[in-house]
């Protein structure tokens, strides 16, 4: 082989290297995924949308999460749990918009099985005596939160 054949090969192969490494580089996210959460409990006065159009006050005890879904198009609570107390929530209220029978649009809760894209506002009923409790989510997160006795 001669020496401009060698150079030729030796340039190819580095540039096929750095673009490799490029390529790599840019597969492998920078920082991982965070997700960003908030959780109170208390005892919430929510408005409620019925499918027939209808909204109705309750009284809902529970937890209230605020969560930024960013990478999971149909989220879902998967168990809430603590040493001696373990629940899968069949359904919650969750924050949406919509018409009210006078035309105009609100805020209210509906009742939802999955938590969608977005920052959203969950309430989870539930009745929770004092302590240390872990939300699991569908794609593996967990996120730990603690009910107190108000005073």
């Amino acid at each position: 082989m001669t020496r401009k054949n060698f150079l030729t090969v030796l340039i190819v192969l580095i540039l096929v290297g750095i673009t490799a490494y490029f390529v790599v580089e840019s597969l492998i996210p920078s920082s991982p995924f965070i997700p960003e959460y908030s959780a109170t409990y208390g005892v919430y006065r929510i408005p409620v949308y019925y499918p027939n159009d209808t909204v109705t006050y309750l009284t809902v005890e529970g937890v209230k999460l605020t969560l930024n879904n960013q990478d999971q198009n149909a989220l879902q609570i998967s168990s809430v749990y603590n040493s001696t107390f373990k629940v899968v929530p069949p359904w919650y209220y969750e924050t949406q918009v919509a018409p009210l029978p006078n035309g105009s649009v609100s805020t209210v809760y509906v009742q939802a099985h999955e938590i969608y894209l977005g920052v959203e506002t969950v309430i989870v009923p539930l009745k929770l005596s004092p302590g240390v409790y872990t939300i699991v989510f569908s794609d593996g997160n967990t996120f730990n939160f603690n009910v107190s006795l108000s005073g």
